[in-house]
């Protein structure tokens, strides 16, 4: 694992005591997030992986996204206090008022309020809490051991002899069911405990990515490549699919559009996080009992199984996978768990902010796919 570095667009070795590697700067102004540059390494395979520092978080929902945006710019003032239509903080999601709306409000002990002195009601984040805090009945749990962060696949997984990779401009791995990829990437690296994203890491990045450290509430732009080729960006946000022979080096992984298709809007941050092809995490609906389990994903999923390490349970006796209400969210946990970016983010129906997909494991279909 060798650390690299970005001068703009020319990569080079460096080590970690370059004050130079990184720097998660947040942004100002209306920058698009295009100067946060995020740790990066690779490795021997010639695989990219971007470092996701542990940090807490809250939410602020507003009425409008020319408000939402207002606020992005020039912050938060008395005067556009009427905007904010409620929070998602550590005590739940919460109205304008501050008053739980949707029956969650997490066991936050005396410990854990530790990790936001300061802060006082943002959340600490589960995917950087440790074993434990994911359970269908720990809360946040009771021990503030965790992890400092973790290592994300800078590109959607790319095949090599069975083998995930994770590099710029080949087409994505496709084909496999979730279980198959599951134990791939388990076995990619032990020594450096590797895995399929959870749920909850997959959120991680999501909300560093919209936070001021990453793109600054602007929309990462999508990956339309119809091939699913990885790193690509599209030309406007609203493109159509076009296949390889219609992309241009502009939308390459380091072309103008195509370093807006990462989390940071430049080369330093991860890609493939929209469009390009649906993304598995290690999720599964405990409730469900079909065949879905013995035919794609045994290695980690089972009828009444608990999360473990590596894969996290739900609990959902709904039966669809999206038009979910906010009635439907009875403790919280059925349906998502805070800092997932599913809940936090859902709008209405099967939609999410920017009108991205909002699905849910349900005891229809009890996997869960990310990123398209």
């Amino acid at each position: 694992m060798n650390p690299v570095k970005w001068t703009g667009i020319i990569e080079s070795n460096t080590n970690t005591s370059d004050t130079n590697w990184y720097n998660y700067q947040a942004q100002s102004q209306a920058t698009d997030g295009k100067t946060s540059s995020w740790a990066n390494v690779k490795m021997t395979d010639g695989s990219y992986y971007v470092w996701i520092p542990r940090y807490c978080y809250k939410i602020i929902y507003f009425d409008t996204e020319p408000h939402a945006n207002d606020y992005r710019i020039n912050g938060l003032t008395t005067e556009n206090n009427a905007w904010i239509q409620g929070y998602s903080t550590v005590y739940g999601i919460l109205d304008k008022n501050k008053k739980v709306i949707d029956g969650t409000s997490p066991n936050i002990n005396q410990v854990d309020r530790v990790k936001t002195e300061g802060y006082t009601d943002y959340v600490p984040h589960p995917a950087f809490l440790g074993v434990g805090y994911e359970d269908l009945g720990g809360g946040f749990g009771t021990s503030s051991k965790g992890t400092p962060g973790f290592w994300m696949a800078k590109f959607e997984a790319s095949n090599s002899a069975n083998k995930p990779l994770s590099v710029p401009n080949v087409q994505s791995w496709k084909g496999n069911p979730v279980g198959t990829m599951y134990t791939n990437a388990y076995n990619y690296n032990r020594t450096y405990d590797s895995h399929l994203i959870k749920n909850s890491e997959w959120g991680a990045v999501a909300y560093l990515t919209h936070s001021r450290y990453g793109r600054n509430g602007s929309e990462v732009r999508i990956n339309n490549n119809t091939e699913g080729y990885t790193g690509w960006g599209a030309t406007t946000h609203n493109a159509a699919q076009v296949s390889y022979n219609g992309m241009s080096t502009a939308n390459l992984w380091t072309g103008q559009y195509g370093q807006l298709a990462s989390t940071t809007g430049n080369v330093a941050g991860v890609y493939d996080m929209s469009g390009g092809t649906w993304e598995y995490v290690a999720v599964f609906n405990r409730l469900y009992s079909g065949t879905y389990y013995t035919n794609y994903g045994a290695s980690f999923a089972s009828y009444l199984g608990n999360s473990t390490k590596y894969a996290t349970a739900y609990d959902n006796t709904n039966a669809l996978r999206y038009a979910i209400k906010f009635a439907d969210f009875a403790d919280g946990r059925d349906t998502s768990r805070t800092g997932d970016a599913m809940r936090e983010v859902w709008v209405k129906d099967d939609a999410g902010w920017f009108v991205d997909y909002s699905y849910f494991v349900s005891l229809q279909y009890p996997f869960l796919n990310r990123g398209r």
